[in-house]
């Protein structure tokens, strides 16, 4: 497990800094993490990256639970919608304004992690870490 101060208000915040902001903290990921099959990713903001993913594919899904995404695609199109305004995604693709203004800075966040952790997969999880905890009390192992 590892946590990094990189959440998508943290990245929007440093503005121009941002690039030099992640380059830091990424750069403390240990090797472990590295080549790894898959990379699951939760939380709304990364939702929604899916959502245009899938819809810049021309696909229609019912649900993104579970939807795999080969990284090595993904990365590019993180690359194209971290240059997107807000304005520009709301247009394409129907954001709600306060998702569409998140949206370019978890871009950036994935543009710079999938060369650098290099996994196979992204898997969407729309469960989070509170859903987890809650199984993992649940079950008594807490």
């Amino acid at each position: 497990v590892i946590s990094l101060p990189v959440g998508v208000l943290r990245i929007l915040g440093k503005k121009e800094q941002a690039q030099d902001y992640l380059d830091h903290h990424l750069s403390t990921i240990s090797d472990a993490f590295l080549n790894r099959a898959n990379f699951y990713i939760i939380g709304g903001t990364w939702r929604a990256l899916t959502y245009a993913y899938v819809m810049n594919a021309g696909k229609k899904l019912p649900s993104i639970r579970g939807y795999k995404m080969k990284a090595e695609n993904l990365a590019p199109f993180a690359a194209q919608i971290a240059q997107q305004s807000p304005q520009e995604l709301i247009s394409i693709y129907h954001f709600e304004h306060k998702r569409a203004e998140l949206l370019p800075s978890a871009a950036l966040l994935m543009q710079k992690l999938l060369p650098l952790l290099k996994p196979k997969n992204v898997i969407v999880s729309t469960n989070g870490l509170r859903d987890g905890l809650l199984r993992a009390h649940l079950d008594g192992t807490l």
